[in-house]
């Protein structure tokens, strides 16, 4: 774990924000642009990183991490709300029920390109995480309209 790039780029960081340190401002913009960039740097790792053929082998992973990732953790993160009973203040949202899609919206995502990235710095099985996370991003463009149209009809003030 303490060679995990995230763990260190993040406590790097705290201790910096800790020790009252200014970065100077060339330093800021680079790192700025650096993180802009990351998003399409990983999705072009993680297109380097398909191994179609792994698809039909993996076919089990694939499906299940889909179902689990798009439709019952969204579904769990639904009754959480609904059992937390948070008022919209206490949950930080300025709509009655802004708070509750909000956090259920963000449970519907699909897995984080960082996800692969991560798993091959570590040596993990990148070939497998790249066709889960494509095949996630792919069924999202399904179930995230399903998920904002059921929630939106599901927590509006109409329906109660």
């Amino acid at each position: 774990m303490l060679t995990n790039p995230l763990i260190i780029a993040t406590v790097a960081g705290l201790l910096v924000k800790a020790s009252g340190l200014t970065v100077p401002q060339t330093a800021t913009t680079f790192l700025a642009h650096l993180g802009n960039d990351s998003l399409a740097m990983g999705l072009l790792c993680i297109g380097a990183g398909l191994r179609l053929h792994d698809f039909r082998d993996h076919l089990a992973l694939i499906t299940t991490s889909v179902v689990c990732r798009l439709l019952a953790v969204p579904a769990i993160a639904w009754g959480a709300v609904t059992l937390a009973g948070l008022d919209p203040v206490e949950a930080g949202g300025a709509v009655p029920f802004s708070a509750r899609v909000v956090t259920i919206l963000f449970a519907a995502l699909p897995t984080a390109q960082s996800c692969y990235v991560m798993t091959a710095s570590m040596k993990g099985d990148a070939p497998s995480v790249a066709n889960v996370t494509t095949a996630q991003t792919l069924a999202a463009m399904a179930t995230l309209p399903f998920w904002i149209s059921t929630v939106l009809i599901g927590l509006s003030p109409i329906a109660g």
